[in-house]
């Protein structure tokens, strides 16, 4: 009996250790998502990330909380505090957020001695289960399936780096500073932001760049099958291209400098002389071109009920709905401590 037990203990001890590592590692797997998802709208993503819906909750940096994580209801209702970090580029896909953090602004030094700065996050859409993926100092990310894109900066140096939503196979693809947001199936549509302002797709598989429509172009950003751009030859006309019927289109002939579109409303910021800053928003045929708000307005955020604007220069946060008549008032959130 006494030689049963001998060989008995570590045979269990072994067993246990299996389960164990198995159960640890089935608790890190991250489920995939679908091929399709992406994990924040273009034009969201273009204006910083700031705000993100998914399944009838919107996740935002709310600016009377230095840029916290947040979620509320689409009716602005039952708002939760998810993280101390100060968030951007926020992505949602299933059950998890992913996000750009940057707490280099914040009043907590204690953040410098846990090298808490910076990186790139993921965790659970109720805030829980926080895995620092990348820990350098980040900028533009956006998700396709299972791959997270972004931007690394080192000494003014920036490169495109890829990764998997587990933090797995990351890889350095490319020494270029490109605005990631229209990311999808492994290519990116972009605006070239050095001597070629021509539109461009990257494609993260084999590295290659192809040129995919020639112009002076600025903020190229893919919705559906339309492209959307400031068409700098054009005294930055609002300009939609069709990618089936390969047809241009000019939406607004207003000096457009910035823009966000959302089904078939598109919000842009005009700049036309220097007393006349404003907020327009126009349909993606160019019909019913309205005025929103005066003055300059530094992020467009879109989601299925409101559009959310905030004012350069102040923490200030306004709404209107996304469709529909306008009614543009400002919004405040009770802090959740």
């Amino acid at each position: 009996m006494k030689k049963a037990l001998k060989f008995m203990i570590p045979g269990i001890i072994l067993l246990i250790t299996l389960i164990l590592i198995i159960a640890r590692a089935r608790s890190n797997k991250i489920p995939s998502n679908s091929e399709y998802a992406i994990g924040n709208l273009a034009g969201n993503l273009m204006n910083g990330g700031y705000f993100c819906e998914s399944d009838g909750t919107i996740y935002f940096a709310n600016p009377y909380d230095s840029n916290r994580l947040y979620s509320m209801t689409t009716d602005c209702q039952n708002i939760k505090k998810i993280s101390d970090d100060q968030v951007s580029y926020i992505n949602v896909a299933g059950d998890y957020i992913y996000y750009i953090r940057n707490n280099a602004a914040g009043n907590d030094i204690s953040v410098v001695f846990r090298d808490d700065l910076f990186g790139v996050v993921r965790c659970k859409t109720d805030g829980s289960d926080v895995k620092v993926l990348s820990k350098d100092q980040c900028t533009d990310l956006a998700l396709s399936g299972d791959t997270l894109v972004f931007d690394t900066a080192k000494k003014n140096v920036y490169t495109i780096c890829s990764m998997g939503t587990n933090g797995k196979n990351k890889k350095e693809l490319h020494p270029i500073d490109i605005d990631n947001s229209s990311f999808a199936n492994k290519s990116i549509y972009f605006s070239g932001n050095t001597t070629n302002h021509a539109v461009h797709i990257f494609d993260i598989s084999d590295k290659s760049i192809t040129l995919y429509l020639e112009g002076n172009t600025f903020k190229a950003t893919v919705v559906g099958d339309s492209l959307y751009y400031i068409d700098l030859d054009n005294n930055y006309a609002l300009t939609k291209y069709d990618m089936i019927k390969k047809t241009t289109s000019v939406l607004a002939v207003d000096k457009c400098i910035n823009f966000n579109v959302y089904d078939d409303m598109v919000y842009f910021q005009t700049e036309n002389d220097k007393d006349s800053h404003a907020l327009m928003r126009v349909h993606t045929d160019g019909t019913g071109k309205e005025l929103v708000m005066n003055g300059d307005i530094s992020r467009i955020h879109c989601t299925s009920t409101y559009t959310f604007m905030q004012p350069y220069g102040t923490d200030t946060l306004y709404f209107t709905p996304t469709k529909g008549n306008l009614n543009v008032v400002p919004i405040m959130f009770d802090l959740v401590k």
